[in-house]
C-alpha cells in the first residue's frame, strides 16, 4: 500500500531528476554516476 508520504516523495524525486536532466544539458561535465548516487542518498 502506497502512503501519501511516498507519493509526495516520488513527486519530489521526479522533480529532482527533471532538474538534473536540465542541468546536464548545460553542464556536460556533470557526472551521471554522481547524480545517481546523490539521488540514491535521498531515496535510501
Amino acid at each position: 500500500m502506497v502512503t501519501n508520504l511516498q507519493l509526495i516523495f516520488l513527486e519530489y524525486l521526479l522533480k529532482i531528476m527533471a532538474n538534473l536532466f536540465i542541468f546536464n544539458k548545460y553542464w556536460i561535465k556533470w557526472n551521471n554516476a554522481e547524480a545517481i548516487i546523490f539521488i540514491s542518498m535521498f531515496y535510501l
